[in-house]
């Protein structure tokens, strides 16, 4: 049924949904129920529309946020955020909206990507919460995934118990499908593996790059075992026996 609403989800309005039908016949055929993650396309209209965040009333923007400090803060308490938005945020917006007169504002714009993510991140917190054994895999555009600024980094740092004095964090383990030079926004042939920032707060593109097929070999610069963090010595990618 979700497909069938697919076409009005802010990431797809305007584009085809068909190529998430590969997702919907594997959710029906293993019986995975579904999680709704993410803003409603009401919701992020108003917000590109009409004035950022602050367009949204209180109920529907604790809809989205369960830390609106948390939120407001992160920017500043999470390293390399300002050249992640310059090269992953500023750049889509670039490429969505260059030259067109109906553009919303940048600012606006802004608000309503790092909202989508913080959405993402409190919705399957809640659902987290309230599962404690289940894995949850959360399925959003590539922009939202990569260097770890987006979805990932927010839901990372959520308790795990809100009211506990003292609570561990949430964990999530980011994989980038398919990912070209293009995409991670490489001046080479080769995917970019991380930010230019301080060494010491890299941001790195994903924690695992998986493929439909064998890459081109420039394209992944080294290669790392995951086991041991060694190089591999010979490159299996597993492409003809795959796992899921």
């Amino acid at each position: 049924a979700w497909l069938e609403a697919a076409s009005q989800w802010p990431s797809v309005q305007g584009g085809d949904p068909d190529y998430l039908a590969p997702l919907a016949a594997a959710q029906s055929l293993q019986g995975w129920p579904g999680v709704p993650l993410g803003v409603t396309a009401a919701s992020m209209g108003a917000v590109q529309r009409s004035g950022g965040i602050a367009a949204l009333s209180e109920s529907e923007r604790n809809a989205y946020v369960d830390d609106i400090g948390a939120f407001v803060r992160y920017p500043q308490l999470t390293p390399g955020f300002d050249v992640w938005a310059e090269r992953v945020v500023a750049r889509t917006y670039a490429s969505r909206y260059g030259g067109l007169k109906e553009a919303p504002a940048y600012k606006d714009f802004f608000a309503s990507f790092i909202l989508y993510d913080e959405a993402v991140a409190s919705l399957a917190a809640r659902y987290a919460r309230e599962r404690r054994d289940a894995l949850l895999v959360c399925v959003v555009s590539d922009d939202h995934v990569k260097f770890g600024c987006g979805a990932p980094g927010r839901l990372q740092r959520l308790d795990v118990d809100p009211e506990a004095a003292a609570s561990s964090k949430l964990r999530a383990t980011s994989v980038l499908l398919n990912p070209t030079a293009n995409s991670t926004g490489s001046l080479s042939r080769s995917l970019r593996l991380a930010l230019a920032v301080d060494p010491k707060a890299a941001r790195r593109c994903s924690d695992y790059v998986w493929f439909s097929r064998s890459p081109p070999p420039n394209l992944l610069t080294h290669m790392m075992n995951p086991v041991d963090g060694n190089p591999f010595k010979g490159l299996d990618l597993g492409l003809s026996a795959p796992t899921v």
